[in-house]
């Protein structure tokens, strides 16, 4: 991942630690595409209308998953999933996750972002 950042990045790929509710809406309001996990910020991408990949684990994406135009699940449903209901607890085990590899990411990524956004400017 780091050497598609570096390979493309033009300010184009932002990496944000621990920012607000409203640094978070601003950074995706400005993105092409989010990557995130099974979290609040599937759902937060929602008010944006900002093309997203989330990576989904032991809840069920059908009952609690955010409910987007342009959001795409990567799911291994896997026979154990989902898991992790009312009582917050999971199989403690989490292969829902640990098996979603960097290629999976990358492949529907790759489908998803603008094909121009790989053009290099000349120099």
């Amino acid at each position: 991942i780091n050497s598609i950042i570096n390979e493309i990045n033009d300010n184009k790929i932002i990496k944000a630690i621990n920012p607000t509710i409203q640094e978070t809406l601003s950074i995706f309001n400005d993105a092409i595409i989010l990557i995130t996990g099974d979290s609040g910020s599937a759902h937060l991408s929602n008010i944006t209308n900002t093309t997203t990949i989330a990576l989904w684990g032991p809840t069920n994406k059908n009952k609690t998953g955010p409910i987007s135009k342009d959001l795409t699940y990567i799911d291994l449903n896997l026979d154990c999933a989902p898991c992790y209901h009312k009582s917050r607890v999971g199989c403690g085990d989490n292969q829902c996750m640990q098996k979603i590899l960097p290629e999976h990411v990358l492949t529907i990524f790759l489908k998803k972002i603008p094909q121009n956004l790989f053009l290099k400017k000349n120099n």
